[in-house]
């Protein structure tokens, strides 16, 4: 695998290349370490690739700084990541021009695979747009989904920060090197968003920023992502390319309507009038979901439930699953857990847990509150007379 990944971090700095004629190339030699080992005639013989480009290949391993971007790396705490390590988004593998390497600078990957959805909007904000995209986040992270956008000012920059205050995780994807914040602005959020989060981005460490990047950094965005919300856009709007691109790639898209008059509603309100589905509040992003998920069974009472003074009770929901339902044993009673104190109670591995609280977290069973303590959802509480 080490081989593989260093093969794709030398192609991925051959200009001209590309993730479009990379698939091609991996499609004829099936891996990036044989296509660095390939003669210069078979490479050029690829449809797309020719002479020039296959001699840039074959010359690659000593023509490209791939050693300074190691060392560099290395220093930083950035990984080079591709398909099948843990940081490389699952999503990213069904589009049909996935990066050939992500530098991923954050914190290390735990537990299951997340689910993710973006929320991007216009730099240029109003208020109102702003909390919404600060609302949503946090709430669609209270739940357990990682919120995706591009660290941009106005709704991207909401967004990180919402899902922060709602005690989850946040990916920033850019369009310049993950060393290279833009705007400068946004560099202590990029230090938090690492912290547990991740700064991602397809482009060599030192990268400027640069107009043609950002389309490119769209695509990873919306392919990462089970569903994009667009909150305030004008209609030149980059976030409208990022919803283009979610729409190629088969994902769900969401619009948040505003005032008729604005011009950063038209973006919105055209993705509505073509088939996005209009958001009102985070239940509108969530029940699109529910599919993933077993559907709800009508919860049962039980004596253990009913706490000491006998005041109240909790309705325990019944899961098929056996994980799910020593967890939900465990928050039977009313209390608040700490996530340290259910993987104790339960006995199972931290990443079993994280697992079992999202889905049901997901099935409105359980909350999160901050500080990663977690209760019975309010609606299955009943009281004394039920």
């Amino acid at each position: 695998m080490q081989a593989e990944r260093m093969a794709r971090l030398i192609l991925n700095m051959v200009p001209g290349l590309g993730p479009v004629r990379f698939a091609a190339l991996l499609e004829r030699f099936g891996s990036a370490a044989s296509i660095l080992g390939a003669k210069e005639p078979r490479i050029a013989g690829v449809p797309g690739i020719g002479p020039v480009l296959a001699d840039a290949i074959v010359r690659a391993e000593e023509t490209t700084p791939w050693r300074m971007q190691c060392t560099r790396a290395e220093k930083l705490g950035v990984e080079f990541v591709i398909p099948g390590d843990p940081g490389y988004p699952d999503a990213l593998q069904e589009i049909h021009d996935p990066p050939i390497l992500l530098y991923r600078w954050g914190a290390p990957c735990q537990g299951p695979a997340p689910q993710v959805i973006g929320v991007v909007g216009s730099r240029r904000t109003t208020i109102y747009g702003q909390d919404v995209a600060r609302r949503l986040a946090m709430q669609l992270a209270e739940v357990g989904f990682v919120v995706v956008s591009g660290l941009a000012r106005g709704i991207d920059t909401a967004a990180h920060r919402g899902a922060i205050q709602g005690g989850g995780l946040t990916w920033a994807v850019l369009g310049t090197g993950v060393d290279v914040i833009y705007p400068e602005e946004n560099a202590e959020l990029a230090v938090r968003i690492r912290e547990q989060g991740a700064v991602l981005s397809e482009f060599p460490l030192g990268s400027t920023p640069d107009r043609r990047h950002f389309p490119m950094r769209n695509r990873i965005l919306a392919g990462s992502a089970m569903g994009v919300v667009v909150v305030e856009a004008d209609r030149r709007s980059g976030a409208l390319i990022t919803a283009r691109q979610a729409l190629d790639q088969g994902r769900l898209l969401f619009a948040v309507p505003g005032k008729i008059i604005s011009p950063l509603s038209r973006g919105p309100h055209a993705l509505i009038k073509q088939g996005a589905k209009l958001v009102e509040g985070v239940e509108d992003i969530l029940e699109e979901f529910e599919y993933l998920f077993p559907p709800r069974r009508t919860g049962r009472v039980s004596a253990a439930v009913l706490d000491a003074g006998g005041g109240s009770a909790v309705c325990v929901p019944i899961s098929d699953d056996p994980d799910e339902q020593v967890v939900l044993n465990l928050l039977s009673s009313g209390r608040t857990l700490l996530i340290d104190e259910i993987v104790a109670g339960a006995d199972l591995e931290l990443s079993k847990v994280v697992g079992v609280l999202f889905r049901l977290q997901l099935k409105r069973h359980v909350r999160q509150l901050p500080g990663q303590r977690f209760t019975m959802s309010l609606e299955e509480r009943i009281g004394p007379d039920a």
